[in-house]
């Protein structure tokens, strides 16, 4: 809340545009005379419903950014790049603003009897100095607490130190120029609205704790607390913060409608909500559902004067639904923005103008699937697949993390492929046959698993108990079926055995020893 969004921080930009020139813009135009002067032309003409149905919350990024095009913006062409999804050209070149870091900092955590009193109160936090206004509900940490090795996770929230129930919490990060001047801060925010419990801490590594449980929610809501898969679809809507207690209240009454559900948490203080939802991409009936449910959605954020996204962009996933949120006429602008940036219209197809329908091309449907398999490990809490289970994987990438990396190989190499993620990736497209076409004999699964030690450190630590070690003992157990093994598998194997015997021969045991200490 108080840096504002990226194209509030956006100096100048470079496209490459399809015919392979490159084109500056920024805050004083565009370096072509001839795009400059359509762009103009097109602002002039249609100001008035520009400033009407544009930039009327900072996080309405939903469609393109015309309105930065106005006189009262000056015309900043930069930030009108700011959010277009790779639809007008390809981006060379970005010069953004710095901001200064706080000397210190200290955290507010704030607690709540519901997570709609923490969403309404968010909106009155919005105070000098305030950077973050963060919320979360008590179903996301009842998921949180269903992961292996998170039981207790949340101990150390306002309400549950005390034994005080609460159903919503807001995290308000403040800076200072001292430590006393952060804390007092702190403290007033933690008293200007009404809170069942509230907590404030200035040292790093108690922050760092708490922080780490509101982080954790982008993998946690992948999984709900009996194992079901949630999806991203509609991932990120923003209403103005105002309206975010109403919004979710209303969003809540529409899963329930569809026995759908989702764990909302987000940047309440700016109005922005994340939830994955349990679609079932599995049935004819279940697509419908989906169809019906994200028709519905954007009709409800649109009528709380709110963005079908407010972070992510709209993409694939929510380009067709635009027609709710804005007239004919302004769609009618953004394709004649697109199509003098990208006349042929060669960049991004099917996104924002021009748009795919929801339902197009659903990777996680059977039919994006090339083979499954019965695998030989029970998958309980993955309905008995290793396609769902892989799925657990979205990319949170706490197995990259510096200060703590989950997975011994990649902090050694520090290679993509050696992460947790990396790995989990290529078993996905390994499944899904495009890039990677050899199924289970894919030399390129078998190099990303090699050095993974089977360690077990992700199947705790990972906020989605992805299990890389059961994953690869599964492929392995494929990979090698009717052929000969290397030969560590047959000795660590028949480890047991050999030993056993090796002990029933006199004198071998010690021949072994000594063998074992000669270079």
């Amino acid at each position: 809340v108080a840096y504002g969004t990226a194209a509030e921080n956006l100096v100048s930009v470079t496209l490459m545009l399809a015919n392979g020139e490159e084109v500056t813009f920024d805050g004083s135009g565009v370096s072509d005379a001839g795009i400059d002067k359509q762009l103009h032309q097109l602002v002039d003409a249609n100001a008035d419903l520009i400033d009407t149905e544009l930039g009327r919350f900072p996080r309405q990024v939903s469609g393109y950014g015309l309105h930065y095009l106005l006189d009262k913006h000056g015309f900043d062409a930069a930030k009108a790049i700011a959010g277009s999804e790779g639809t007008v050209g390809v981006i060379t070149k970005m010069t953004v603003k710095l901001v200064e870091v706080p000397q210190v900092k200290a955290l507010a955590v704030l607690a709540f009897e519901t997570v709609y009193d923490a969403a309404s109160a968010a909106s009155e936090l919005r105070l000098p100095g305030v950077a973050t206004i963060e919320g979360m509900g008590g179903d996301l940490l009842d998921a949180l607490r269903s992961k292996r090795g998170q039981e207790k996770a949340g101990g150390n929230l306002p309400g549950n130190r005390k034994g005080i129930p609460a159903g919503g919490w807001l995290y308000c990060e403040v800076g200072g120029d001292t430590l006393a001047e952060a804390e007092a801060l702190a403290e007033t925010v933690a008293a200007s609205v009404d809170t069942v419990d509230t907590v404030v801490v200035s040292n790093p590594q108690e922050m760092r704790e708490l922080w780490r449980i509101r982080e954790a929610s982008a993998g946690v809501v992948t999984r709900l607390p009996d194992g079901g898969e949630a999806w991203p679809n509609w991932e990120d809507s923003a209403v103005p913060p105002e309206n975010l207690a109403d919004y979710l209240r209303d969003l809540y009454a529409l899963m329930d409608k569809y026995s759908l559900r989702g764990i909302p948490f987000g940047h309440f203080g700016e109005g922005c909500v994340h939830v994955r939802i349990s679609f079932d991409f599995g049935s004819d009936e279940g697509v419908a559902i989906f169809k019906k449910f994200m028709n519905e959605a954007a009709e409800l954020v649109s009528s709380y004067g709110g963005s079908l996204s407010g972070e992510h962009g709209d993409g694939r996933a929510r380009s067709a639904l635009l027609d709710r949120m804005y007239s004919e006429e302004m769609r009618g602008l953004f394709k004649k923005f697109k199509n003098i940036l990208d006349p042929d219209g060669l960049f991004n197809p099917g996104v924002l103008v021009d748009a795919d329908e929801v339902t197009d091309g659903l990777r996680m449907a059977p039919g994006q699937r090339k083979f499954e398999l019965t695998p030989v490990h029970k998958f309980s809490h993955d309905k008995g697949s290793m396609v769902n289970a892989v799925n657990r994987c979205v990319g949170v990438s706490a197995c990259r993390s510096e200060e703590n990396s989950m997975c011994p190989s990649f902090q050694i190499t520090g290679d993509e492929v050696h992460s947790t993620r990396g790995r989990a990736r290529l078993l996905s497209e390994m499944f899904r046959g495009e890039s990677v076409a050899d199924g289970y004999k894919s030399e390129e699964v078998l190099e990303a698993l090699d050095l993974c030690l089977s360690c077990k450190a992700c199947a705790s630590e990972c906020p989605v108990n992805v299990d890389m070690s059961t994953y690869k003992s599964e492929f392995l157990h494929k990979h090698y079926q009717g052929k000969i093994r290397p030969m560590a598998h047959y000795m660590m194997g028949w480890l047991p055995l050999l030993g056993h015997i090796a002990h029933k021969i006199p004198l071998l045991p010690r021949l072994i020893d000594t063998s074992m200490r000669t270079p």
